[in-house]
């Protein structure tokens, strides 16, 4: 293979130059050294083979493992390589030309090891590590071909070089170093090689090249011409030639003057003699020209000082004072390596070649884009366009999705050739659940293209596709997973830049269906929490956890009743009632806010009829504070009369269950008696009866006051009466036998009178009380005039019998069941917390275990009515609720 021009970025040149001095000169035969640096690599290669038949030298076979590498001859070069590494004499610097050579024929592995070891020996490491970094990288990507489709086009190439495709007239224009017979080629005297030319080839009526022909009119001079660029306009051009102009007095190694870019007009279709341009220099090579749009910036390769590696690329601007000092154009585009082959495709999008740690083995094709004024980091083209062969020198149609590279892989006629490629870009679309935004296993898609042809494809566990869609053209995608609505759409990538895939992210929509979710986080430090219980009891109870971002999501039915409750180690529990029977249309109800850490109780309750041996359903259930008889909270009990409370945990409680045609229910927490954090209730309703005693009220010797249990009772009975507006009741006060009759009399219907007006002052209506002063005349034992009894039998006369004399059914059937004055923050049944499909703020959204005051409503910023008598004592400041979160 051909290596003796600027255009193959002076890489062996500078190889050459650069370990020359680890060479023992005088042990080298002095011809096969100059043919080397000729670049008459096939002459240098046949002296290091008759010398190494006779001759032992490590020298030798490290010229000539460099003679094969520049030929193509690969295998043989590794071969001698191979004898160099293993020679006591060899240095580090001959283990990493080994791996280059190794990772430039694909074997990636064993170039690896080669620059481990380079790095080893080496004084600083890090070139060597970041090369066998490299093979790594070329391993995990070598077989990404989405981007490009490449062909080889036979009619342009022959066995020579063929390099540096443009689009020009109705065909491309390159450079080929091909032979025309004796009268008609120079070649170069030292190297015996042809200098290149530059050669036109047209499409033929199917898009296919034709066989190219040489360029005349100035366009080729007797050295070498090509590669050239020109703007659209195509009046202009900028050629590579060979300095014939005297610029300077260096000769290059071949015997003449280096490269230099020559800017030529075309007058009347015939292209003039040009003239380099004004930065050209004999002291180092100015190659490779691409141009701007306007023709007014021009950048180019070159090994002028103060790169950052062999070869760089630079830019010039052309002012009214003439071309600007070259300015190099960065380390986003170059690096240590070399680099060169400009185009633009447009004028903020670069395509160049590198041979870089960062490609396949060989030269690769890099891009970069223009934003803001700053060229940003290069990337590698990936394959098919690139390989550990040398790829480089691309143009693009400007009207299709086509264009032209030059590539020496195999598949091709000879040296460098000239392959066609079809432009794809490379569609990654992610796959989430909308709801969650968690990726989706198992989605199916199908890809259909503009001709009807679909490919169907699943995602994985990270719910990723990666297709491709021709450069211009659209394509229809759809996507489906069961539990979730199918997903349409059309793609295009027509607005994406040539250097850019088009990344997408779509959410699946779960098929709508009833369901419970939210966030949960820690009320101190703000931060989710994983591991909540979730208990979602309907009909049956559903159990989930929430996941690292504290999330949870349950699916329930329509037409239930619901609580859902939130129980972790260290936080205080939260307790949520609501239902679905109203909700035609699915809906998600959301419960979410913060969890506080504290003590508390934890109280479970069923409210039950043992006569009827069913639940009392939608009872009204009142939390009392035992020592003070204030009403802390009320709610209602569900239809199967389950319910779940947190209350304080150093507080005795008295729980009270009341509901039309019922008798109340009551049951006692003292904290002292409490032998774990959970208290079973059992709330056992009778039905209503006349006649029947509801409860006693009992007095100390010769008192009229009541009771602080006996208040807790009348306050029962208050409930009672509110629930059932029908019922009348008599309160029948009795004393015992001590003491005169008629003050006995007194004293009783002083005790019943007393206990109307308490019950008065709980909003009860007199005129449904009869109070009666039984005085001594009904004891309920033997303790009369004259016996001699205990203060405990005595005792047991001191009472106030509450008991139910009358029923107005008309009345009774005014109210319904479960509608009284209590009742104000129970809500209507069917009403949703949460409608994320009509997010207007709900006025009575769902009952809640904590008090207004500490909850302030539904974490959606809605409000609980106020109950009557209800408690707003500190220590219900702990109640685990925060409201105004919002994470989900």
């Amino acid at each position: 293979m051909n290596k003796n021009h600027i255009f193959r970025f002076l890489t062996l040149a500078l190889l050459s130059w650069a370990f020359t001095p680890m060479i023992l000169a005088q042990e080298l035969p002095k011809k096969a050294e100059s043919l080397f640096k000729a670049g008459a690599f096939a002459e240098s290669a046949k002296v290091y083979e008759k010398f190494l038949a006779k001759n032992s030298s490590m020298e030798a076979a490290l010229g000539l493992a460099r003679c094969y590498r520049a030929l193509g001859m690969k295998e043989k070069a590794e071969q001698r390589y191979g004898e160099v590494v293993y020679n006591p004499k060899s240095l580090p610097e001959h283990k990493f030309e080994l791996g280059k050579l190794l990772k430039s024929m694909g074997k990636y592995e064993k170039a690896k090891t080669w620059f481990l070891k380079f790095a080893e020996q080496s004084a600083d490491s890090t070139l060597g590590h970041r090369w066998a970094k490299s093979c790594d990288w070329a391993i995990q990507t070598r077989l990404d071909s989405l981007s490009y489709q490449v062909s080889h086009s036979p009619a342009a190439n022959g066995k020579s070089s063929e390099i540096s495709p443009i689009w020009y007239k109705n065909g491309i224009l390159f450079a080929s170093n091909r032979t025309r017979g004796f009268l008609f080629r120079f070649a170069n005297g030292a190297s015996k090689l042809p200098f290149y030319d530059l050669y036109f080839s047209t499409f033929s009526p199917d898009g296919r090249l034709e066989k190219p022909s040489y360029q005349r009119d100035n366009l080729n001079t007797k050295f070498h011409d090509g590669p050239i660029a020109m703007p659209a306009a195509e009046h202009v051009a900028f050629i590579t030639r060979t300095n014939t102009d005297g610029v300077g007095t260096n000769r290059d190694a071949a015997g003449f003057a280096r490269v230099n870019i020559y800017r030529i007009e075309n007058h009347i279709d015939r292209w003039r003699k040009g003239t380099p341009v004004p930065f050209s220099s004999g002291e180092y090579n100015i190659a490779h020209a691409a141009v701007s749009g306007d023709g007014k910036t021009l950048y180019f390769v070159s090994d002028m000082p103060g790169g950052y590696g062999g070869a760089d690329i630079y830019q010039s601007k052309l002012l009214s004072a003439g071309w600007t000092t070259p300015e190099n154009l960065g380390p986003n585009i170059n690096s240590d390596a070399n680099e060169g082959y400009p185009y633009l495709s447009s004028d903020s999008t670069m395509f160049f070649a590198s041979d870089r740690a960062e490609g396949y083995g060989g030269k690769d094709i890099f891009s970069s884009t223009l934003r803001k004024g700053a060229w940003q980091p290069a990337r590698n083209a990936g394959t098919p366009l690139n390989t550990p062969d040398d790829d480089f020198g691309m143009c693009i149609s400007p009207i299709k999705p086509v264009g032209y590279f030059s590539t020496n892989r195999a598949g091709g006629r000879g040296d460098d050739d000239i392959w066609a490629f079809k432009r794809y870009k490379s569609v990654e679309a992610t796959f989430v659940d909308a709801l969650t935004n968690q990726p989706l296993e198992g989605v199916r898609v199908e890809i259909s293209d503009m001709n009807q042809k679909t490919n169907t494809v699943t995602t994985g566990l990270d719910g990723k596709v990666k297709y491709t869609v021709r450069v211009g053209q659209e394509i229809f995608l759809k996507a489906g997973k069961s539990e979730f609505e199918d997903h349409k759409e059309t793609v295009s990538v027509r607005n994406i830049a040539p250097d850019q895939d088009l990344i997408k992210v779509i959410g699946l929509k779960g098929i709508k269906r009833y369901m419970v979710a939210g966030t949960l986080v820690d009320a101190k430090t703000r931060k989710p929490i994983e591991n909540v219980t979730v208990r979602v009891i309907g009909s049956v109870e559903e159990r989930r956890f929430t996941n690292d971002k504290g999330q949870y999501q349950v699916p329930i039915q329509p037409g239930e009743e619901y609580t859902v409750i939130f129980q972790h180690p260290g936080h205080i529990p939260s307790v949520f009632n609501f239902n679905t029977k109203a909700d035609l249309e699915p809906r998600i109800y959301e419960f979410d806010g913060a969890l506080k850490s504290g003590p508390y109780q934890w109280v479970e309750g069923i409210v039950y009829d043992p006569e009827r041996e069913h639940p009392v359903d939608a009872a009204n259930v009142h939390v009392i504070n035992s020592r003070t008889n204030q009403e802390i909270r009320s709610f209602r009990s569900r239809t199967d009369g389950l319910f779940w409370q947190v209350l304080d945990e150093d507080r005795d409680y008295t729980i009270i269950a009341a509901r039309g045609d019922y008798f109340t229910a009551k049951a006692e927490i003292k904290r002292d008696s409490l032998v774990s954090d959970t208290t079973n209730i059992k709330l056992d309703m009778s039905p209503l009866q006349p006649g029947r005693i509801f409860a006693t009220l009992f007095y100390d010797y010769n008192s009229s006051d009541i009771s602080a249990s006996g208040k807790r009772d009348l306050q029962e009975l208050a409930f009672l009466l509110k629930e059932n507006p029908g019922i009348s009741i008599e309160l029948g006060a009795h004393t015992d036998s001590r003491g005169g009759a008629d003050y006995n009399k007194k004293l009783s219907q002083t005790r019943a009178n007393l206990a109307v007006d308490y019950l008065g002052s709980l909003g009860i209506e007199k005129d449904r009380i009869k109070a009666v002063g039984h005085g001594e005349e009904l004891l309920i034992n033997n303790c009369g005039d004259g016996v001699e009894c205990s203060d405990e039998l005595h005792a047991q006369n001191r009472r106030t019998e509450l008991k139910v004399i009358k029923v107005d059914k008309l009345k009774q059937g005014l109210v319904p069941p479960g509608t009284g004055l209590i009742d104000q923050n129970i809500i209507p049944e069917g009403k949703s917390l949460i409608d994320k499909l009509k997010p207007a703020p709900l006025t009575a959204p769902v009952e809640a275990n904590a008090p207004d005051s500490e909850m302030g409503g539904n974490p959606r910023g809605g409000s609980l009515p106020m109950v009557p008598n209800q408690e707003t004592a500190p220590s219900y400041q702990t109640e685990p609720w925060v409201p105004g979160v919002k994470l989900f």
